[in-house]
């Protein structure tokens, strides 16, 4: 907050709010990149106060250029943290960073409907954030509920954008529905690694 703030402006001070869910930062100022860029983790970094930077980098309180929003996505994703409400313009900055997962309204599922959609977002068997299932995997999970309930089940959850079915019928899998950033994250993943590919293929010929 202190390196990026515009200090030229008197729109509002420099403010840091700890809730118990949440923190809010607030900087005078707006961001020198797109927020868009913020989300696919900092692929580039400007620089406002250079003379700031450089005390902060010579104290050990900073790191290299565009690592900080690339930090803070990946402990989102990792921990499935509610995405971040990062607002910018000409006066001020502000982000809102949860730090817990976000609360989603199961209230109106039944009892069996819980079990199947718990099943599919933290299986007891794996620590992966993310994992498919086939109809049979869920069914031997829960042998109470029977086939025909099950596809009911699934069908309710996917309608409600719970989970998201993918495959053909026959192949077809669920999945715990993903958000947004979840998204924008692995695919900036992907574009890294077929970036680093690229480069290695042209310094090997």
């Amino acid at each position: 907050m202190i390196i990026h703030a515009d200090y030229f402006l008197n729109t509002t001070a420099l403010i840091a709010e700890i809730h118990e869910p949440f923190y809010i930062f607030i900087n005078p100022g707006i961001m020198k990149i797109p927020v868009k860029e913020f989300f696919t983790g900092g692929a580039r970094s400007l620089v406002r106060n250079p003379l700031l930077v450089s005390l902060f980098t010579r104290m050990g309180a900073s790191e290299h250029a565009g690592s900080g929003s690339q930090k803070i996505i990946d402990v989102v994703v990792k921990n499935r943290f509610k995405v971040p409400e990062l607002k910018s313009d000409l006066e001020r900055t502000h982000l809102k960073l949860w730090i817990a997962e976000p609360l989603v309204d199961v209230s109106n599922l039944k009892e069996d409907e819980k079990k199947v959609y718990t099943f599919i977002c933290n299986p007891p068997t794996s620590n992966k954030s993310s994992i498919k299932f086939t109809k049979k995997e869920i069914a031997n999970a829960h042998p109470d509920i029977t086939s025909a309930r099950l596809t009911r089940i699934l069908n309710k959850l996917s309608e409600q954008n719970l989970i998201v079915k993918m495959g053909a019928y026959k192949n077809r899998t669920y999945v715990k529905a993903v958000s947004s950033v979840e998204v924008i994250h692995h695919w900036g993943e992907t574009y890294d690694i077929i970036k680093h590919l690229f480069y290695k293929d042209k310094s090997d010929s």
